[in-house]
């Protein structure tokens, strides 16, 4: 059972990909963790998403499940799915969510497929999130305490069929 205290459910930094996330169109991101912090993080495992760290007033965003272990991945090795799944085409053609988020200073081009190859090009490693998107946050809770470190699962949408919800209700108590 995952507990919702800030003190141990583990928490993802979306920032600039938060709007992709909560239109549903990101089901990874990449993450340059050490080694340590990765190992935290396990298949199944229910996960806050942050549009920024909430040391720095981040706000949680939505409650996700892990579908897979992080794995350490080049980032030569992305290909064309990843600039799905990481939300970066939802991204370029929406550029008006980048405009109205907390992060307006990404633009279009930010995540263009040139943008992307760009950094698929980049001699690093990174560890790979994959995941689904369990519940968004309520917009007005969010609104109302900018400045929260955690939402109470009363406050999420949950995008679950019912039957299911009340399984993710009891894993995130």
């Amino acid at each position: 059972m995952v507990s919702t205290s800030t003190n141990s459910m583990l928490n993802i930094i979306f920032r600039w990909t938060t709007p992709a996330l909560l239109a549903g169109a990101q089901s990874s991101t990449r993450q340059a963790w050490s080694p340590r912090t990765a190992r935290q993080y396990r298949a199944g495992q229910l996960v806050a998403a942050y549009d920024t760290s909430p040391r720095a007033g981040g706000r949680p965003v939505a409650l996700l499940r892990l579908t897979a272990d992080p794995a350490q991945e080049p980032l030569r090795s992305m290909t064309e799915a990843d600039y799905d799944a990481e939300g970066w085409r939802w991204l370029y053609e929406h550029p008006e969510a980048l405009a109205s988020s907390r992060f307006g200073y990404a633009r279009r081009e930010d995540f263009s497929p040139l943008a992307f190859e760009q950094w698929r090009n980049r001699p690093f490693s990174v560890w790979v999130i994959r995941f689904e998107v369990i519940a968004r946050a309520d917009p007005s809770t969010i609104a109302a305490r900018p400045q929260a470190k955690y939402a109470t699962p009363a406050t999420w949408h949950l995008t679950e069929p019912a039957e299911q919800q009340h399984d993710i209700a009891a894993q995130a108590a």
